[in-house]
């Protein structure tokens, strides 16, 4: 096996960030991340797959509003069943079909 070794810049993550439409938020070592922010501030929509969590301002902001959340079981159940692209798909208001065949070119890059 011969692993490459991947140069990720900030440029790099701005970029993806400003590209991107949905930002996947998972769970971390905190409630909270930079991450949920700079996406936001990107104008990427949070998809939140993390029970618990405490999002920022949330007694003046209506957060489903503007983000997606999703119950960490439910993320992995689908995960395990195949049904991910299916899950998200429905969540976001996306064609199911197209979904899927996105999620198939990402796996297969």
């Amino acid at each position: 096996m011969v692993l490459q070794e991947v140069s990720y810049s900030a440029e790099d993550y701005v970029g993806d960030l400003l590209r991107a439409r949905y930002c996947l938020h998972l769970r971390g070592d905190t409630t909270t991340s930079r991450r949920l922010f700079d996406s936001v501030a990107a104008g990427c929509i949070p998809v939140i797959i993390s029970d618990g969590v405490n999002l920022p301002f949330e007694d003046r902001l209506d957060w489903s509003q503007f983000s997606v959340s999703i119950a960490e079981k439910e993320f992995v159940d689908a995960g395990r069943d195949g049904r991910l692209a299916e899950l998200l798909a429905a969540r976001l208001g996306l064609d199911p079909d197209a979904a899927a065949a996105a999620a198939a070119a990402a796996a297969a890059a």
